[in-house]
């Protein structure tokens, strides 16, 4: 393969078919690239043949393709392994192919601050779709090489021990006999205070319907230390009512406090506080998304179905009324549809959303029709 012609492999490559150009590319990993791989952007070449094998769901073959990548240019997937794996991850979590997923996640866990944006991608993927044991694994195995890395933002490292917070919370709820110092504990080496704070979440995971203050308090400490609880009874909130996991509510209950507190302000009226916009959560979701680069969208789009569950949450804690649970509703509707239409050919992609479970404004038929939506666009 040395000797090629750089030009001639191009012209050849491009006189096949679609199946020809398969099969020339597998060839050509499978040897010694020379100095083809000077000459040609051989991963150009590989995201377009991906592009096309995505387009044609050609899943296996794709797979095959990875696999033989990493198998014979070790250096080439390793390089670009967080650009590759992830459309391979959403198919396995989409088809259910739980047996193959430690293979696609493996680069990310040896390798979690090469391109980060691309691993805490992975960690949320897998965090919608109910992975727990994984979501803890991958998050442990990366915290300390983030932590340390000094090129990377603080914030990384944040956002991965939020995500093990709430493993570790969700792991003592559940339990039968929790052992909350042991929690204490766990939550000091990830670098969250001890003092009152877990003793916050405890007491928030109480939290009930009735046992809920109604009214938010003023800016300061004890406005803090009330969202730290009303934060854990959301996720029980969503554990008790569809089975969803801490770390996934985590991820929805974050976005939606920062978009408040930055829409609505400090007040004290939780009807006002807690009121969705259209224009500003559209705006709002689509910074988070990244906008084009779109590395971000996974937890955008999850928040964005997400926000209807945090409604009947609100309502039903009685912290809004029904009127303005509706208008939160009614609000978001435009945007899923806009969303819906402009990702129809990839919404499979997006599928999680519905193992968030059924919000109650949302009748079962519709329910039911938009989850066989998402599913037919494979």
């Amino acid at each position: 393969m040395s000797g090629i012609n750089p030009d001639a492999w191009l012209a050849e490559l491009n006189s096949k078919d679609a199946e020809g150009q398969f099969e020339f590319i597998i060839d050509t990993l499978k040897k010694d690239l020379g100095e083809l791989n000077e000459e040609v952007d051989i991963m150009d070449v590989i995201l377009e043949l991906s592009t096309n094998l995505e387009k044609d769901r050609a899943f296996d073959r794709y797979e095959f393709l990875l696999e033989t990548l990493k198998k014979h240019q070790p250096d080439i997937y390793e390089e670009e392994f967080s650009f590759l794996e992830p459309l391979r991850l959403n198919w396995l979590l989409f088809e259910g192919i739980d047996d193959k997923l430690d293979s696609s996640i493996e680069p990310f866990s040896k390798a979690p601050n090469r391109d980060v944006d691309g691993f805490l991608n992975v960690l949320k993927t897998l965090s919608f779709y109910g992975k727990t044991h994984r979501v803890k694994d991958l998050a442990e195995k990366a915290f300390k090489p983030i932590r340390e890395d000094n090129s990377l933002s603080p914030h990384i490292g944040q956002d991965v021990s939020t995500i093990l917070l709430a493993c570790y919370l969700e792991e003592t709820y559940r339990s039968e006999n929790p052992n909350w110092e042991d929690f204490a504990n766990k939550t000091k080496l990830i670098g969250f205070p001890l003092g009152e704070f877990p003793e916050l979440l405890k007491e928030g995971l109480s939290w009930t319907a009735t046992s809920t203050p109604k009214q938010l308090p003023e800016a300061g400490p004890d406005r803090d230390r009330y969202f730290v609880k009303l934060h854990a009874s959301f996720q029980r909130f969503m554990w008790d009512t569809h089975q969803v996991g801490f770390h996934a509510s985590e991820l929805i209950w974050s976005n939606a406090i920062g978009y408040f507190g930055k829409n609505n302000g400090v007040v004290n009226d939780p009807n006002r506080f807690f009121a969705v916009g259209n224009a500003s959560f559209d705006e709002f979701l689509g910074e988070l998304a990244g906008f084009f680069e779109g590395h971000n969208r996974t937890e955008a789009i999850g928040t964005m179905w997400g926000m209807a569950l945090i409604s009947d949450f609100l309502f039903q804690f009685g912290l809004i009324d029904k009127i303005q649970r509706d208008k939160n509703v009614n609000a978001i509707k435009p945007i899923k549809e806009k969303f819906k239409n402009n990702y129809r050919e990839h919404l499979w992609q997006y599928a999680y959303v519905h193992l968030l479970g059924k919000p109650d404004t949302v009748s079962d038929k519709f329910f039911e029709q938009e989850q066989q939506q998402f599913e037919d666009s494979f």
